[in-house]
């Protein structure tokens, strides 16, 4: 005897042209997924199983039947239970082995949540400008910038502005390697350390040069001073405004001082220039950090 249950869609159903005999147990049956069908949608299920695969569920339906449809009797001894295919033969239906059963699963993707990393601003244009408006306020730049002209002081504050990304990522690394005095500060030392490597400090812009620049740097104005604009860090470093000062100061005398330059935006871009190489190693070490820590994968790991 061939009992049959179908799976027609999402759903299990016996054929309302055969007999039907009610099982002594009710059976369930898994639904299966195809090419064709890959959601199933069933009215009602037994059981839900979920199994993490590759970042998906695969979804393993189970659905209860009570009856069967009475396909064909023999005295031939049944085969056993299992899932086949039914083939028209010459004498009545042929039952043959399944052997795609296995190959397909209804799979969706795992919902996720909110990532570690949403809350975190990448350094997109629109916050290098906000960090570079608030440091430009800050800055003592009104002694330093436009002594030529306005159109100097301009074209110095655009310049900047383009390239301030470099700025930022200077003072990150430098405000975080071997700094004793405070965390999040630039020293006199590490100051002096990176205008070296760029090639800025020689028999024109001397040390002692570049000691003073950082010392007029680290004076605040009366109303800063008294609104705590530093913060915890101290007087011993330099916050990113002050930095910022320090490197328009070393600008004004290494090159408009000496005449090599006859404007402040031409002196401020050969410093940044010389700083280039340095900067642009960390702002690319930084995006590489971000594009392989912020991923599903890490989040995983995380949470």
């Amino acid at each position: 005897k061939i009992l049959a249950i179908f799976q027609v869609d999402s759903e299990l159903r016996t054929c309302q042209h055969c007999e039907l005999e009610r099982l002594p147990l009710p059976v369930e049956i898994e639904l299966r997924a195809c090419e064709e069908l890959p959601i199933l949608q069933p009215e009602e299920v037994v059981r839900t199983e979920l199994v993490n695969v590759d970042g998906e569920f695969e979804h393993h339906l189970i659905l209860r039947m009570e009856t069967a449809s009475v396909i064909s009797s023999s005295e031939r001894r049944s085969s056993g239970v299992g899932r086949s295919v039914l083939l028209d033969g010459p004498g009545g239906p042929v039952q043959m082995p399944r052997i795609t059963e296995s190959e397909f699963r209804m799979r969706t993707k795992v919902p996720r949540g909110v990532p570690f990393y949403a809350d975190y601003q990448r350094e997109s244009p629109k916050l290098m400008e906000e960090c570079f408006l608030l440091d430009w306020s800050r800055a003592k730049v009104a002694r330093i910038v436009g002594k030529t002209s306005e159109k100097d002081r301009k074209a110095t504050e655009e310049l900047v502005l383009a390239q301030y990304r470099r700025v930022v990522s200077l003072f990150r690394e430098l405000s975080v390697s071997g700094n004793d005095a405070g965390f999040g500060g630039v020293t006199q030392l590490e100051a002096s350390a990176l205008l070296m490597q760029a090639g800025l400090v020689d028999d024109v812009t001397r040390v002692a040069d570049i000691d003073r620049c950082f010392i007029a740097a680290k004076v605040l104005p009366f109303d800063l001073r008294r609104a705590g604009a530093n913060g915890t860090l101290g007087d011993k470093v330099l916050s990113r405004h002050q930095f910022l000062e320090m490197l328009l100061r070393v600008a004004d005398q290494r090159y408009l001082q000496t005449g090599k330059c006859k404007s402040m935006c031409s002196a401020v871009a050969s410093v940044l220039t010389s700083l280039a190489t340095v900067a642009d190693a960390k702002v690319s070490e930084l995006d590489g950090f971000h594009d392989a820590f912020h991923t599903d994968e890490v989040d995983d790991v995380i949470k």
